[in-house]
């Protein structure tokens, strides 16, 4: 398993899911075309951690990247060779060989797991995350994480560091 500390952005859950297999990284998904305003908002409050956003090598990934580049988010791209991503007639990230995403992301990756939990699933539940869409569209609000179920939500404040006694703060605020 390979390490990236930072925000992997791609199309689709198969491209998440199919490099998560040999990746271990925070995955932001824009589900095709659709790049959500809180998606974008995310982005732009992620502090001291790369992003790099790696779509497809076809029409939608070029035009993704280009609206990436009109909000103003810095980030980097990572292109893979469609002759290198091929299966059932299809040219994606989900198709290519591992060889070749982790050629691509070979300056990027590390052997060791930089993540520590900076809260844990207790501390998480005991806030009523797990079964409170409410509670967890107002958290992830106040702290700029975006729409999140309560497995994404719970990962990214993991990722980003945010502990119990930050969201003690922010629901008394």
């Amino acid at each position: 398993m390979k390490y990236f500390n930072g925000v992997i952005v791609v199309e689709g859950t198969g491209d998440s899911s199919y490099l998560s297999s040999f990746i271990n990284a925070e995955y932001v998904v824009l589900n095709g075309y659709d790049m959500p305003e809180d998606v974008v908002d995310y982005l732009k409050h992620i502090r001291n951690r790369k992003i790099l956003v790696m779509t497809d090598p076809d029409d939608a990934g070029f035009s993704i990247e280009k609206r990436l580049k009109e909000t103003g988010l810095k980030y980097e791209v990572r292109t893979v060779d469609s002759k290198m991503c091929n299966k059932h007639g299809k040219h994606g990230v989900a198709e290519c060989k591992k060889e070749e995403i982790l050629r691509v992301l070979d300056n990027d990756l590390i052997d060791e797991n930089p993540f520590k939990n900076s809260i844990t699933q207790a501390e998480f539940n005991s806030f009523g995350f797990m079964n409170s869409q409410k509670k967890r569209n107002e958290i992830s609000k106040k702290l700029c994480l975006g729409v999140c179920n309560s497995k994404i939500l719970f990962k990214r404040m993991n990722y980003n560091g945010i502990t119990s006694q930050m969201i003690k703060k922010s629901i008394w605020k």
